[in-house]
């Protein structure tokens, strides 16, 4: 008897189920799984016997928006209904503005006081170089993707800027107790965007920890699937050896970095256990 291969069926956008829908997301009768799954779109070739080729779900469901950006709006809707999710939309973004220009007059106070300098072996090998586009090229454009790939996501967008905000007040704590001197022979790193835009001071001595290492290492673990998890944390070593290269930090600085990240995400995620428990994989 001649057996007839099933037809391939994607897996609709954002983790919504339908009835019926048997593909890769659903078991034969129906029920929706909830592990990463194989889906096809227009150009994913299928090898012989209807097997499709593995693609990272949550890079689809931002394609997906991508190409349909009414989506979007769906899935934002969806949140909006919750009540603590509204609140918590309106609250972070001004929290973390507050955050910011409080981060921005203890700078400058930590630029005028005086500071310890360090013995630092690796800079002492490695001869500076100035890479400030390098490394504001990778941050900038990080910053760009994350907020792209988030969209999908607004709950994860929420606690994102929840999680920098922390962040950045850990660095105001530790930065208060430890007073540094820039290493010897730094090259200042300038911003283009402060330079443009803002003051145009140049910081040298916010240096414990770092900031470009720690808000990619963020961006990494706030990032959904493995794919594009990967593509940070290549960003993220990338930023940490423009800053060593060009001895803007100390090494110490750039090693504690990722921790402090993790640590405000974690922080973040245990005020919400609800998310934990369905955190993206």
């Amino acid at each position: 008897m001649e057996s007839r291969a099933k037809p391939t069926q994607t897996e609709p956008p954002f983790g919504i189920t339908q009835p019926g829908f048997q593909g890769h997301g659903a078991d034969p009768h129906g029920r929706p799984r909830t592990c990463h799954v194989g889906v096809t779109f227009p150009g994913t070739r299928v090898p012989a016997g209807g097997r499709t080729v593995p693609i990272d779900r949550h890079l689809q469901d931002t394609v997906d928006v991508l190409r349909r950006p009414g989506a979007v709006t769906e899935v934002w809707r969806e949140a909006w209904s919750d009540q603590r999710f509204r609140a918590e939309a309106v609250l972070s973004p001004l929290a973390l503005v507050a955050v910011l220009a409080v981060m921005a007059r203890f700078l400058s106070w930590v630029e005028h006081r005086p500071g310890v300098v360090l013995a630092d072996p690796l800079l002492a090998w490695i001869p500076p170089r100035d890479v400030t586009w390098l490394t504001f090229g990778l941050v900038y454009v990080g910053l760009l993707t994350t907020f792209v790939l988030l969209l999908p996501y607004p709950r994860r967008l929420v606690l994102g800027a929840q999680a920098y905000a922390v962040m950045v007040l850990f660095r105001m704590g530790v930065m208060a107790v430890t007073p540094l001197e820039a290493p010897p022979d730094t090259i200042p790193l300038r911003d283009p965007l402060v330079q443009v835009f803002g003051t145009g001071e140049v910081l040298t001595r916010d240096l414990f920890f770092s900031g470009h290492t720690a808000t990619l290492a963020l961006l990494a673990l706030l990032a959904p699937g493995r794919t594009s998890r990967r593509f940070f944390v290549v960003c993220t070593l990338l930023v940490a050896v423009c800053v060593l290269w060009q001895h803007v930090h100390y090494t110490v600085d750039v090693l504690v970095a990722p921790f402090f990240a993790f640590a405000s995400c974690e922080l973040v995620f245990a005020l919400h256990p609800g998310l934990r428990r369905s955190r993206l994989r």
